[in-house]
């Protein structure tokens, strides 16, 4: 390669002339000079011309050196910051936007690989740079090349970044000198032929075929259930994952709860509560009801949120049609006048301000009280020690209602135990989570009231439910671990459910004993399984030349009435999907080799032998064209993967020997630090 010398004069472009390459080879040719602006982007440097010892360093620093092809090329400050200078402005030129600048970790991969390039022998002509100049769109008017805009970009270009006609095509020959480089380089990393997808292919989808026995747990349960069982097989029992569970009692919380729901305070409520939160000034300083409501309503209007027209008509829709069924219902004629007015038909303010005063501001301000009431009911339950039911009868009249835990929930009994519905469309178990934790160190239970109300409904086309809780905690007991004696009757049912399984275990253990020691070929062991199976009252089972792409046998749903022969058919199109899924596994041993240990699944309830009987590689015909087709995409991904990084900037200063002295190292460090800022 390195005398050869690679144009692009001889009908580069050509199909025809080039039938003996790829088309995607040719093609990417074409492409090269539409994606030029692109690749200018990302490896936009010209050469750097001779960076050996014969370049002039003007007196200035060494900052780094590299080696290609035995010669060693020494790049000084002064030289560097002229190359990255004029591959700013070369940049600059085809992104106007600047909306990046060249790191010097790009400059330096560009200059290795611009001498890469010369050192095979890469020549790109003048006339190639007139060319692609003539065609390209920044110098052109018409669709055709303008001389004097060229002439006023390079003005722009020498009066701004000092760079001029001859800097800006030198700059050119070394993009395009590296990016036929690449496209050379590339060729080993192109899209794989279908034969070669087809080979890769076969290696993970080898065709196994299998045999196995299935011997279900249920079968042995009924002979574990007669099995005594002593503490002492219970206290050896307790480490198992289901006994376990059972005697881990989870710790539980005893909570009390104040609430206001916005649809369930009367117009009589909505003043005791005004008045109780303005006689002791609950609001903030010197901010009307009106004022704070407002403020609420405006950082809850988003569309989504509670206050929209959508969610008005959902809240008030239920009231209309009872209305509306006892307007109907009475005898005719029916007054006109009376007929209730759906709400979807109410004109909606356009406004927000509109919408606030006529729609929405009545509910808005019962939550704005409703909250600074309990807040101030936790505050003085906190305070005086007392718990929410004895502040209730100074709270009742202003739409408070009070409840609490019959007994101790856990965490999980939060919401579907809690009373009144308060823990399923709320933040109540949130709160009692995150909030009621007791204090490190040991400290002992204290009964605590939060400071602050949760929401009482978090779904927000639910307006007229929203609301606020006030929570005190008020018993705790701490999560323990029981004796396994402590609940002796459910253990003792776990364990024979243990032994079960180990019994379907030991089952087809000794079949696989009894079938290994037999030994002889594949056949000889078919054999000797079908006949120790049929001894057990088991039946051996087949599954032909399948792989991980093998569809699986579609659950079967039985109706009550199902017959005998329905169930078994179910049964083993389960067991054949549960095979299936073992091929990971299974594909990777040998012929004839019975799967060790016993597979035990307790999703299907079985224990599982498995022999391996035959090992194949798909035939072509069985790759269908859009697996090859993804097959030779995903090859080809490896591939570009791996050629961008052997191309890479921490792949080209290893392989070129590139070294950088302090002060050359110390300006990139800079510049990273500069990259990392902007972005």
């Amino acid at each position: 390669m390195a005398n050869d010398k690679h144009h692009l004069d001889e009908k580069p472009l050509d199909l025809e002339v080039h039938e003996g390459e790829t088309p995607f080879a040719v093609w990417s040719r074409r492409l090269m000079f539409l994606l030029l602006i692109v690749l200018c982007v990302s490896f936009a440097a010209p050469a750097v011309g001779s960076c050996s010892g014969a370049l002039g360093s003007g007196g200035s620093k060494l900052w780094g050196t590299f080696e290609v092809a035995g010669q060693k090329f020494d790049v000084h400050e002064a030289e560097f910051q002229r190359l990255h200078a004029r591959y700013a402005a070369v940049f600059r030129l085809f992104d106007p936007q600047g909306q990046r600048s060249l790191s010097n970790d790009e400059v330096w991969s560009q200059v290795i690989l611009d001498e890469v390039a010369k050192a095979e022998g890469i020549h790109v002509s003048d006339d190639q740079i007139a060319k692609f100049i003539a065609m390209h769109p920044a110098f052109q008017s018409g669709g055709k090349f303008a001389e004097d805009k060229y002439r006023a970009e390079m003005k722009n270009l020498a009066r701004y970044a000092g760079v001029d006609h001859e800097g800006f095509t030198s700059g050119l020959k070394s993009i395009l000198r590296t990016e036929i480089y690449r496209g050379i380089y590339a060729s080993a990393f192109t899209l794989p032929q279908s034969r070669e997808a087809y080979d890769e292919w076969k290696k993970t989808n080898t065709k196994i075929t299998v045999d196995y026995v299935v011997q279900p747990f249920s079968a042995l349960r009924e002979k574990a259930r007669t099995l005594p069982v002593t503490d002492e097989d219970l206290r050896r029992a307790a480490i198992l994952p289901d006994i376990v569970e059972m005697r881990t009692t989870p710790a539980r919380r005893g909570i009390e709860a104040a609430y206001v729901r916005v649809h369930e305070v009367t117009p009589e409520q909505r003043a005791a509560m005004q008045l109780f939160v303005e006689s002791a000034g609950l609001l903030p300083k010197d901010q009307s009801l009106e004022a704070v409501a407002w403020r609420e309503y405006f950082s809850n209007k988003q569309e989504g949120g509670p206050y929209t027209r959508q969610t008005w008509i959902a809240a008030h829709r239920p009231a209309y049609e009872k209305e509306l069924a006892a307007w109907t219902a009475l005898p005719e004629p029916r007054p006109e006048a009376s007929k209730p007015v759906d709400p979807s038909t109410v004109a909606w303010p356009e406004k927000p301000s509109d919408v606030f005063y006529k729609q929405w501001r009545g509910a808005v301000e019962i939550e704005v009280l409703g909250r600074e009431v309990l807040r101030n009911m936790a505050s003085r339950a906190e305070r005086e020690g007392k718990a929410f039911a004895d502040l209730l009868p100074e709270f009742a009249a202003m739409g408070v209602r009070v409840t609490s835990t019959p007994e101790p929930l856990t965490d999980a009994e939060l919401v579907t135990k809690f009373p009144e519905g308060l823990g399923r469309e709320s933040e109540l178990e949130q709160a009692v989570r995150t909030r009621f934790r007791l204090p490190e160190g040991g400290a002992k239970f204290a009964p605590t009231a939060l400071p602050d109300p949760v929401p009482a409904c978090r779904v927000s086309d639910k307006p007229l439910e929203r609301g606020w809780i006030a929570l005190r905690w008020t018993s705790y007991e701490p999560a323990r671990e029981r004796d396994v004696l402590e609940i002796r009757e459910k253990a003792t049912d776990a364990y024979r459910a243990y032994r079960a399984t180990e019994l379907a275990r030991d089952t087809l253990v000794e079949i696989r004993k009894k079938v290994e020691d037999a030994g002889g070929d594949v056949a000889a062991k078919r054999a000797a399984l079908r006949k120790l199976a049929g001894e057990a009252g088991l039946s051996v089972q087949e599954i032909r030349r399948f792989n991980a792409r093998t569809e699986k046998p579609r659950p079967q749903l039985l109706a009550e009435d199902a017959t005998q022969d329905a169930r078994e058919a179910a049964d083993r199109a389960v067991h054949r999907s549960r095979i299936q899924d073992d091929y990971p596994l299974l594909s990777k041993q040998e012929a004839g080799k019975i799967r060790d240990p016993i597979l035990l699944d307790e999703r299907t309830l079985a224990a599982y032998l498995i022999l391996l009987v035959d090992k194949s590689e798909p035939g072509p015909i069985e790759m269908d064209a859009a697996t090859l087709r993804n097959e030779r995409m995903m090859r080809s991904y490896q591939s570009r993967t791996l050629m961008g990084s052997a191309l890479g900037a921490k792949e080209l200063k290893s392989r070129y020997r590139m070294v950088l002295t302090p002060d050359g190292k110390a300006a990139t460090e800079k510049d990273s630090e500069k990259s990392t800022e902007s972005n």
